[in-house]
């Protein structure tokens, strides 16, 4: 069973890899619908790193929005909110097929610079626990509520069930 910052580091070399494997879907295949699930994985993962950091449950999409929300709050930035909602829309894009190359460019330069701001929260090896402020009360309850049926399953925190970075690298 991996550590807390085993698991963080784990998907935070993840996201590395989405994060170029994105932007080579746009530029080499140009597979627009790939380059946008690849760009919002990236920032996927990068939140999951966070997330398993500090404990917080990261098991549902809607849970990355939770955690943007109370990091945004904590460390006052609100630039994280839009870069998340950018990151947002590639994911929609796989569905709905609707940004054109410029337009998936620009939301890919958004993820990376919201990678960029997760980057430097990730590192901080210090950080005090989000305290009581109206709003975040839901936030904070449902990121430290673990779900009891993924919570009792030993595989929850198992790095090994996550795919190896090195041999996606390779392919």
């Amino acid at each position: 069973m991996a550590t807390p910052e085993e698991l963080s580091n784990r998907y935070w070399e993840m996201s590395e890899y989405l994060i170029r494997k994105a932007q080579e879907e746009l530029d080499v295949s140009e597979d627009l619908i790939q380059a946008s699930e690849k760009a919002w994985g990236a920032v996927a993962h990068a939140v999951k790193s966070i997330c398993a950091k500090r404990g917080w449950n990261h098991h549902y999409h809607l849970l990355f929005r939770d955690a943007i929300g109370v990091l945004r709050w904590e460390y006052d930035n609100p630039r994280l909110v839009p870069l998340f909602a950018s990151a947002e829309s590639m994911h929609n894009n796989f569905y709905e097929h609707r940004l054109v190359p410029l337009d998936l460019q620009d939301h890919i330069n958004n993820c990376r610079e919201l990678l960029a701001e997760l980057d430097d929260i990730r590192i901080i090896t210090q950080f005090s626990p989000t305290s009581s402020v109206q709003g975040m009360e839901g936030r904070m309850r449902r990121l430290a509520t673990r779900d009891p049926d993924i919570a009792t399953r030993e595989e929850a925190l198992d790095i090994t069930t996550l795919p190896p970075v090195e041999v996606l690298q390779q392919s």
